[in-house]
């Protein structure tokens, strides 16, 4: 696991590195120009599939078409992806798909260089992913051969019909449950247990010197980085599921908390009404925060259970609130249809480092809060403090510790408006500026009280199983603008970076402290407008070359955020993954968040 290291680098400008160290920069943006430039050569050439005639032809001779599909691209009546996937038979893994041949009578099929299939409408099960070739004769004076590239496609989960949500939550039920070795033993390496992807976002969210997944670029690739190996987990568990996305735009104009995600039979409630807040009814009722030893996370809550260090919540379950600190509403509006299609309809805004910008904030921050507590801001502000040393909470509490005695606090010695000058907090919120209109004591106890918020809204959010489906909205909106790039018909500058926001978010604060040797009470080195490791270009993420392949499973060197990048390209013939629709958001105006096809 990339415990996220500095190490020396004499490109202070653009590459810091981490450990474990590559040298190998230069040769690495060689490779990924090669199969960049390659890419689209790939692209025409899948169109150009292969028409043979047995027999001397005429012009008048009809050309033998083949269509494929499933039940689903049926019911919908839309291909995968829409269409815009650049492949022209495009199938999906362990469901059954459907040949067609026309025009012909008799025809004969060959799969993959061995199945056999009389008759113009055949039938094939696909297991394994990867590039198939398909043949067909019709009427003995036609041949034509295809190429099929056989994914896992992604679905909305209200797409999903009854049984196909049900593989799938069951699934994700089973991660909650059975712990790493013993999933292991039983379902194959793959498997990955909730706890240990719960470590592996802690380590990098909750790090003392800042964090490395959140505001800034590392943003996107860390997170459909862990949601892939999710997936991986839950197909260890059941080959024929995926990773399913939630659109909640679709919830944002109706009653959010009535949604049929929140349905007993899918993920329970949103805000359970009992006075613990623990998620007490359907599969995931009572889902255990496990308590951790220090040989499995070194970061855990004082009372050693795997949740942020400032959450000092002694309930060791899933928790879900509508409300932090008796406060409900704080002026956070649900991300809608509208926000994401303003984003992609303004080319000022259509660049990479924008489109992460606002995936990380306004596209998808607010669902945390709705599930996990509010009001935003001030709990962000709160962990800001705590990484610069104005907050502390207890290293450890006793089991039977009241939670009270066991609560993080500022010392009441420190000059409250020097401690919001000097950590930045005046600058991030300018209303405060005025010391005529605020009482910098009141500010300052109110964000050093941090509460208890529901899991969703901290560093610890995969303890919340309803993480996962909200991640994929947002690789499924990037995957909609690089092929709208790849195709001619949208601009996206896709140089890499982060559009920092400058004013009014407590999280995107751009200071980097360093603890070592701090003792006691004394505070760490703080430095301003530094990046965080995780998040420049060739900085090294906690996932292996072999991720998406599992022939090459054993490479252990990790991956830098350019090569992750390009590797997650939805014009990568390789990945395993495709989503269902892409221009297609039914919350938005005509059901389309693209009008100008």
């Amino acid at each position: 696991m990339v415990r996220y290291a500095r190490i020396d680098d004499d490109d202070d400008d653009n590459q810091g590195r981490y450990y474990p160290a590559s040298r190998c920069f230069i040769l690495l943006l060689g490779v990924a120009a090669i199969i960049s430039s390659r890419w689209w050569w790939w692209w025409i050439a899948t169109k150009k599939n292969t028409i043979l005639s047995i027999s001397s032809s005429s012009e008048d001779e009809e050309v033998l078409n083949v269509e494929i599909s499933n039940l689903y691209e049926v019911a919908a009546r839309r291909k995968i992806g829409d269409g815009l996937y650049p492949y022209e038979y495009l199938a999906e893994i362990h469901r059954e798909t459907t040949l067609r041949a026309t025009p012909g009578v008799a025809c004969e099929w060959e799969l993959d260089d061995e199945t056999i299939v009389t008759g113009c409408v055949a039938t094939r099960v696909w297991t394994s992913v990867g590039q198939k070739i398909v043949r067909v004769t019709a009427d003995a004076t036609k041949q034509r051969e295809i190429r099929v590239y056989v994914k896992y496609v992604r679905r909305e989960l209200r797409e999903l019909d009854v049984d196909d949500r049900e593989r799938y939550l069951s699934a994700v039920a089973i991660l909650y449950r059975v712990d790493t070795d013993v999933g292991a033993r039983q379902w194959g390496p793959n498997y990955k247990s909730a706890a240990w992807l719960v470590r592996e976002h802690l380590y990098g969210a909750a790090s003392r010197e800042c964090d490395h997944w959140h505001d800034d670029a590392g943003f996107l690739n860390h997170h459909v980085g862990i949601t892939f190996q999710f997936e991986r987990s839950i197909q260890a568990v059941d080959a024929a599921v995926s990773a399913s996305y939630w659109d909640y735009t679709i919830d944002a104009s109706e009653s959010f908390s009535k949604s049929l995600v929140f349905a007993t039979t899918w993920f329970g409630p949103a805000s359970p009404p009992s006075d613990s807040h623990v998620v007490d009814s359907g599969r995931f009722a009572y889902a255990p925060v496990p308590f951790s030893s220090s040989s499995f996370s070194t970061i855990k809550n004082p009372y050693g259970l795997l949740r942020s260090p400032w959450n000092t919540n002694p309930v060791p379950y899933l928790l879900r609130f509508d409300q932090v600190l008796g406060m409900k509403h704080d002026g956070y509006l649900l991300t809608t249809c509208e926000d994401f299609a303003a984003t992609l309809d303004d080319d000022e805004k259509t660049s990479l480092s924008v489109i992460v910008s606002r995936l990380n904030g306004k596209l998808h921050g607010p669902i945390h809060i709705m599930i996990g507590g509010r009001p935003l801001a001030r709990l962000l502000a709160s962990k800001f403090l705590w990484r610069q040393g104005y907050l502390r909470c207890p290293e450890t509490c006793s089991a039977d510790a009241d939670f009270r005695a066991c609560a993080c606090s500022c010392p009441a010695a420190d000059d409250a408006y020097q401690v919001l000058r000097n950590s930045g907090l005046l600058d991030i919120n300018k209303s405060w500026r005025s010391p005529e209109k605020n009482d910098w004591r009141k500010i300052l106890e109110f964000l050093c009280h941090v509460g208890h918020p529901g899991d969703m809204f901290t560093s610890a959010a995969p303890q919340d199983p309803i993480f996962w489906p909200l991640h994929g909205n947002a690789e499924r909106f990037v995957h909609l603008v690089r092929l709208l790039r790849a195709r001619g018909e949208k601009s996206f500058d896709e140089t890499w970076g982060y559009a920092h926001v400058t004013n009014g978010l407590d999280s995107d604060t751009r200071v980097v402290c360093d603890w070592t040797n701090v003792a006691g009470m004394q505070r760490p080195t703080c430095d301003r407008g530094e990046t965080c490791p995780g998040h420049k270009k060739n900085d090294l993420l906690p996932f292996r070359r072999g991720l998406f392949d599992d022939d090459d499973d054993d490479d252990e060197r990790h991956l830098t955020n350019a090569e992750f990048y390009n590797l997650t390209s939805p014009l990568n013939p390789d990945l395993p993954y495709v989503y269902d629709r892409l221009t297609y958001w039914p919350a938005c105006r005509d059901q389309t968040i693209w009008h100008h096809r």
